[in-house]
């Protein structure tokens, strides 16, 4: 089986592909949007891999200076010791922004894609849907 990150071109979603991209953009941003054909899925993607990297990361050194240091930011009692817990919160607060715009901007398509489904029963409108069978 051959993997590649082209897409495919577009083509009309049953609402319940539809459905689907739509939760698959809620457990990972850009996924769905991918899956339905969507190229701005990437930039999805990488917003908000980019933004929980840097969250996880800068997350990680912030607690190790909240734990070794920030008693002494206390202490000090000026502005100096606010700046500082600036200078050292403001990157894992840049990465939960990144995360939220990723995350913000794959629901958003996922409603347009939503919008854009058809309405059938079995997500092909060229094939017409079997007979019901009745039971006597």
């Amino acid at each position: 089986m051959k993997l590649s990150l082209i897409l495919g071109k577009p083509r009309p979603l049953s609402k319940e592909t539809a459905w689907g991209c739509f939760t698959t953009n809620l457990a990972a941003p850009g996924c769905g949007s991918l899956y339905a054909g969507k190229p701005v899925g990437y930039l999805q993607l990488a917003f908000y891999m980019t933004g929980f990297v840097m969250t996880l990361v800068f997350g990680l050194q912030t607690l190790m200076w909240y734990i070794n240091d920030f008693s002494k930011t206390q202490e000090s009692g000026d502005m100096s010791g606010i700046l500082e817990i600036w200078v050292h919160f403001r990157w894992p607060l840049l990465g939960i922004a990144m995360s939220a715009f990723g995350f913000m901007w794959a629901l958003i398509s996922s409603v347009g894609i939503l919008r854009e489904a058809k309405d059938s029963l079995n997500g092909d409108d060229t094939k017409p849907l079997p007979p019901l069978l009745h039971r006597k």
